[in-house]
């Protein structure tokens, strides 16, 4: 979704979960994006924006993002969890769980690595270590790892 993304960056990016229950990949056409903005997602700017309160530090970019034509925005940064052998039809299946990061600001002295959603747009986002609650609630929904 950025300049800067590739497919080598995508697999460098991928180093961070280190489980056999994680299948990552490039989406060089943004298909699957796609697919979770239009058939699954299709009011998440919207639905982002307005739960936003208007002095938090992404309301406004979240309202400037709110009338984007779902079309017309893939979903990016985005993390989904399903039961082991669930395959995609036409569109995505029903997530068990998902994280759906709007900001990045790396890892701060708090622990946090940025704002994102969880399971629901209308909640506040959480501003927290992303990939420990990714982590935390692929745990919680899936089991334990397996080796």
């Amino acid at each position: 979704m950025l300049g800067s993304d590739s497919e080598s960056s995508a697999w460098e990016m991928s180093r961070l979960f280190d489980d056999p229950r994680v299948h990552q990949y490039w989406d060089a056409k943004r298909s699957s994006g796609e697919a979770y903005s239009v058939g699954v997602f299709p009011n998440w700017l919207s639905d982002m924006a307005s739960s936003m309160p208007a002095d938090h530090q992404m309301g406004s970019l979240c309202r400037s993002m709110s009338g984007r034509d779902s079309r017309q925005s893939p979903m990016w940064d985005f993390a989904a969890f399903y039961p082991a052998g669930v395959r995609w039809g036409d569109s995505p299946p029903e997530a068990a769980g998902w994280s759906k990061q709007v900001a990045y600001y790396g890892t701060q002295p708090s622990g946090e690595t940025g704002t994102f959603w969880r399971d629901d747009f209308t909640d506040l986002p959480i501003e927290s270590d992303r990939y420990a609650k990714i982590q935390e609630q692929m745990n919680r929904l899936m089991g334990s790892a397996r080796s």
